[in-house]
């Protein structure tokens, strides 16, 4: 689908955007640059602009002829005076901007101070706060609730904005010094993130923590007088809940799951050293940087996933000495938000509130169960969905749910490994002519092996599933877009392994994820493959029976395919003779 996008832009003199960042709603930008101006902006999608509208942004899909509008209206600007502030470094919208009144906005400067810029409704006044006055920049700044956080050369500062009293102060990880990585890492770029409403995800250096906020009880002062109590006033600690060394240097970090998250980070080109493990001078350093994206595991801290994107650099980008702040790692798990009352509000609102329990085998569960008797045709023919028999699925009492961030309700264990090959037997034999001693290798009795699927809802968990994160890398001159692996790679995968029993047992289990393959194509794959149709192996009696078994589960009433696949069965020697017991009969 072509799109035609037309930027309007103003004649101003241009300057550096330093930092754009949306509410929590998506609808709210705030945006700043580097002479001290900064504007709030709403925007609004319509289908049809209106006549007469001056529209910033216009999205036009041809194929269709509709035009998409995204209109600017109204818009907040201030300014902060080069005479009276630094420069501005970084900045973040208060995630409930558009359901509040007072508007809010935070800025970092140069020069080491945290300003809280608060605008009531028209025709209120601009008020300015400081929050904080450091030595040096401040380098970052996150926001939800009523929790801020940011970072400057000294560490990590944690603030309550409903008490406006500072949590706590964290010192600067060892690992986040310049340099430690010269010469081929110039600057750091500290990365933070509330991933929940009490939780500090940051990552700085070599160096990746979480960081929970917790209420810390009032101490007991004796007895007091009940005519005469005072407000309790509630004190707030953080304590570090997971910190690991990364073998990189974090460029972006994002959550993926509720066990593992995702870090783009530079690794630096190995030096090489003598024996007293002293750098070699004499090696001339002109190697790149490697940019990687790994998945870590929260609880052990290892990589259990990652990708070297080599990225094309231009022959002037090419130098000795890069910043990690010319990359970032966005994520739709990564996005502003209020706090979580505020957030299931939202999500009532707008008709989000209600679970979303579907059913998901465990990987190397078989789809269905066709043991003993039971030979139920799957789907009730192929690729219908009706009438797979995987146990009774029952849902809890109704009653209100507290909000849950997007990475708690999906996991990395929804995403089928390519590379874990289940059911291959291969042992490096060829097929015998004795059935007793035959070995396949791939996994075509899969339908008739018992299910391992758990009924018992009393011990199984629920599942909520929600949709794979989409993650964005930015670089100084690309823009890669990031997806996980699906069932559809999955599938792929063991297909171009030629494992077309695999790949239609994966199938079986997770049709309802697949996108580019049909089960009647893999279907009939797997029946070629059992029947050796496309080699010049020579067929066993034990696959033609095997075949035989399958048709009724695998084509149900499909009949345009039992009249193919008889046809085929036809050509082999006593192939009907086999396939007469499980021939479909009218009235039977």
């Amino acid at each position: 689908m072509s799109r035609n996008i037309n930027i309007k832009t103003s004649n101003r003199q241009s300057h550096d955007m330093v930092h754009v960042q949306f509410d929590a709603s998506g609808t709210i930008l705030a945006a700043l640059r580097s002479n001290g101006d900064a504007a709030i902006f709403e925007l609004k999608h319509t289908t049809s602009p209106p006549s007469g509208t001056n529209t910033t942004t216009t999205t036009t899909t041809t194929n269709t002829q509709t035009t998409a509008t995204t209109l600017v209206v109204g818009g907040l600007r201030l300014n902060y005076s080069s005479a009276t502030h630094a420069k501005p470094t970084c900045c973040a919208i208060d995630p409930a901007y558009k359901r509040r009144r007072e508007k809010a906005l935070l800025v970092g400067f140069a020069d080491g101070r945290l300003v809280l810029t608060k605008r009531g409704a028209l025709f209120s006044r601009r008020v300015d706060t400081v929050l904080f006055q450091g030595l040096t920049k401040i380098e970052a700044v996150t926001w939800r609730g009523n929790f801020i956080a940011w970072a400057d050369a000294s560490g990590l500062k944690v603030f309550d904005m409903e008490s406006m009293t500072r949590i706590a102060h964290v010192d600067r990880p060892a690992g986040a010094r310049p340099e430690l990585y010269h010469p081929t890492i110039t600057s750091l770029k500290p990365t933070l993130y509330f991933e929940q409403s009490d939780s500090l995800l940051v990552g700085w250096g070599d160096c990746v923590m979480t960081m929970g906020i917790r209420e810390v009880p009032p101490k007991k002062r004796g007895p007091t007088n009940s005519n005469n109590s005072s407000p309790v006033v509630r004190k707030r600690t953080i304590e570090c809940t997971m910190a690991w060394e990364l073998d990189c240097v974090a460029c972006g970090i994002v959550p993926l799951d509720a066990n593992h998250i995702a870090v783009l980070g530079l690794v630096s080109p190995s030096k090489n050293e003598d024996g007293n493990g002293n750098n070699d001078d004499n090696v001339e350093i002109n190697q790149t940087n490697i940019l990687e994206l790994q998945v870590i595991s929260r609880t052990e801290g290892t990589v259990t996933s990652s990708d070297a994107l080599r990225l094309p650099k231009k022959k002037e980008s090419q130098v000795i000495g890069e910043s990690a702040a010319g990359y970032s790692l966005l994520s739709s798990f990564a996005l502003s938000r209020m706090d979580d009352v505020m957030e299931a509000e939202e999500e009532e609102l707008n008709g989000e509130d209600e679970l979303e329990l579907p059913f998901v085998p465990a990987l190397g569960s078989n789809p269905t169960d066709v043991s003993g008797e039971n030979k139920d045709s799957i789907d009730n023919g192929v690729g219908d969905g009706s009438n797979m028999n995987l146990g009774p699925l029952q849902l809890p009492q109704q009653q209100k749910r507290k909000f849950s961030d997007s990475h708690l309700k999906w996991s990395i264990k929804n995403v089928i490994s390519p590379d874990e090959i289940q059911g291959d037997q291969d042992d490096g034999h060829d097929e015998e002519e004795d059935d007793a001693r035959t070995v396949d290798s791939d996994d075509y009795t899969f339908l008739f092996k018992p299910s391992k699927v758990a009924t018992d809802t009393k011990t199984a968990p629920l599942a909520i599933v929600s949709t794979p994160p989409i993650m964005v890398i930015h670089s100084p001159d690309d823009v890669v877009l990031v997806r996980t692996r699906d069932a559809d790679d999955a599938v792929s995968h063991v297909r171009m392994a030629g494992k077309h029993g695999l790949a239609l047992r994966r199938a079986l289990q997770h049709k309802r994820q697949l996108r580019r393959h049909g089960l009647n194509q893999l279907v009939d794959e797997y029946l070629t493959s059992v029947l050796c149709l496309d080699s010049e192996r020579t067929v066993t009696l034990r696959r033609v029976q095997l075949a035989a078994r399958a048709m009724p589960m695998l084509l149900g009433g499909h009949a345009s395919m039992w009249e193919r696949w008889t046809h085929e069965f036809s050509k082999l020697p006593g192939g009907l003779f086999v396939l007469r017991e499980h021939l479909p009969v009218r009235g039977t």
